[in-house]
């Protein structure tokens, strides 16, 4: 009995090892007479366009033409590889998939880049880069409603270290800020400054934000935040022109200094809890009172007379306010004309 059991298994393992096998040559013979037929079509797919194409159909099959038409040749003679390699050659096109059909038509599937953010070199040239650091050329096809940048420091086609290095940094606060649904709203600007620093330029208030370097992005931009909930919200949007959060655990906000005569720091405790202090503007060296309360003390016990503690001991957002007889006209960078309200 079980070596009649044994023997029926041989036999089906037996059969199945011998369709596999059949499937294999059938297979391989359909693929041989497919080979000596000729392509007749291309029919191309564009992918991940939401908004604007920078890529059209007809610049696709160009490519595929680029060596000699493909229609009418044998498929044995395309080279779907190479084909691959001379699409991938534009720099809006991020991947491509090449196959044949069963009706012999050459399928091509491309997938463009997403500009992140269109760049504004000091020599007045521009381009977009998306969130891998690619530079992207501008085309007449389409132009990217999105985020500012200005003041980077050279469009060769091989960057320097210095510069190279720059493009990452600047490419990796883009891609903190756009992917994030408030500060992606919120900030219509960056500027690059001589020393390789940023700054921030909002969509809302008349302030600018001096950010520093690309490290402890996370950081920054959630006591930012918190600065705008407990604080900014709360008051006139305009009552500030500058805003720091280069120190640690801190928010150094300058104050209009056609409103209190002074530029004096926003003293900001605990926000997580919502025990923020009352801010007092102080008296400035000619004895003008620019608050109707006369004391230097916030609630919670900070004086604005100077006091420096730039590195706190507790991970609450804390600034320690001083008041600057000397009076700061703050400018506002300038968005190029062409960009304004991201519309370029």
């Amino acid at each position: 009995m079980k070596m009649n059991q044994l023997l029926k298994n041989r036999i089906i393992t037996s059969c199945w090892i011998a369709a596999g096998v059949v499937t294999i040559v059938l297979l391989g013979a359909a693929s041989r007479i497919k080979s000596h037929h000729a392509c007749v079509g291309i029919n191309v797919e564009i992918k991940n366009v939401d908004q604007e194409s920078f890529i059209e159909k007809s610049d696709v099959i160009e490519l595929v033409n680029i060596n000699g038409a493909v229609i009418g040749k044998e498929i044995n003679a395309i080279n779907l590889f190479a084909l691959e390699n001379v699409i991938k050659q534009n720099h809006w096109i991020r991947d491509v998939q090449l196959f044949f059909d069963k009706n012999n038509v050459l399928e091509v599937s491309v997938k463009q880049r997403e500009p992140k953010a269109r760049v504004f070199c000091v020599d007045n040239q521009s381009f977009y880069i998306d969130g891998y650091a690619n530079r992207l050329p501008l085309t007449g096809k389409a132009s990217a409603r999105v985020l500012v940048i200005t003041g980077f420091t050279s469009n060769k086609d091989t960057l320097s270290a210095p510069d190279s290095s720059l493009l990452k940094n600047t490419v990796k606060l883009v891609n903190k800020i756009t992917s994030d649904s408030f500060w992606n709203a919120q900030i219509a600007q960056v500027n690059i400054t001589p020393k390789a620093t940023f700054e921030l330029i909002p969509a809302m208030g008349n302030h600018l934000v001096e950010f520093g370097s690309a490290d402890s992005i996370d950081s920054k931009l959630r006591k930012l935040k918190a600065f705008y909930k407990n604080v900014f919200y709360a008051k006139d949007m305009s009552a500030y022109t500058r805003l720091n959060v280069e120190y640690d655990n801190q928010v150094v906000a300058s104050k209009t200094a056609a409103t209190y005569g002074v530029d004096s720091a926003t003293v900001i405790r605990d926000t997580t809890a919502g025990n923020l202090p009352t801010i007092e503007p102080s008296i400035d060296s000619s004895g003008n009172k620019h608050s109707d309360n006369a004391k230097n003390t916030s609630k919670n016990g900070f004086k604005n007379s100077g006091v420096k503690q730039n590195k706190p001991t507790n991970n609450a957002l804390t600034s320690i306010g001083s008041s600057i007889n000397k009076k700061e006209n703050i400018k506002k960078p300038l968005v190029p004309k062409a960009v304004m309200n991201k519309n370029n």
